[in-house]
């Protein structure tokens, strides 16, 4: 008995010949989603890193193919991701890179201005054109800011969707179990039954 049970749960998840065809499509179904799954755990951090170290746009096909998240595409605007979840995912991290570079420049205008207050200290002569340059660099930076703030708002939105695709992902998954595992057992449980009462006829 300890022998077909084994059986009974090293063959869960793979449909035969005799399964309903709704079992057999919840079968694949499982195995697609647990990969999926699996995969988006697996990658996440990964596909962030890429996206915030890529040097160019061939750079970052190359990596993601690399690591066969994508197929290989010679335009960024094509990329297919194997993986939905992680498809959104990596938009997020596209504008987490964004984010990035203007937190950057906006450190850089920051210094400028800086540089500039401290040059009209010593040349006071100076002031007029350089307080000039401050108003502008920092009219750039409430800009930029707002353009923070927006990417910001983006990112949280795209992460949220994929953590909610992932749920649903993992609600399906446990769906398709249930439904796998009841029709196992009961398959089991009649099998065993046949066996016992084969046996009860042969010993009577």
């Amino acid at each position: 008995m300890i022998k077909y049970f084994q059986e009974f749960i090293l063959e869960l998840y793979n449909a035969d010949k005799t399964d309903p065809p709704q079992i057999a499509s919840d079968m694949n179904r499982y195995n697609e989603l647990e990969n999926q799954i699996k995969d988006f755990d697996r990658l996440k951090v990964t596909v962030n890193n890429i996206y915030m170290t890529y040097k160019d746009e061939k750079d970052l096909i190359d990596k993601l193919a690399a690591q066969k998240i994508i197929d290989k595409t010679d335009n960024k605007k094509k990329l297919k991701f194997h993986n939905p979840v992680l498809a959104i995912w990596a938009q997020s991290c596209d504008k987490r890179r964004d984010l990035k570079n203007l937190q950057d420049q906006i450190k850089d205008w920051k210094t400028d201005i800086s540089d500039e207050q401290s040059n009209i200290k010593a040349n006071p002569s100076s002031k007029d054109s350089l307080s000039a340059n401050i108003k502008l660099t920092e009219d750039r930076i409430r800009q930029k800011t707002q353009d923070i703030s927006k990417l910001q708002m983006e990112i949280v939105n795209l992460e949220k969707i994929a953590k909610d695709k992932l749920k649903v992902f993992k609600d399906d998954l446990m769906a398709s179990k249930k439904r796998i595992d009841l029709y196992r057992f009961n398959k089991f449980v009649k099998k065993w039954k046949n066996i016992f009462f084969s046996f009860y006829i042969y010993i009577k």
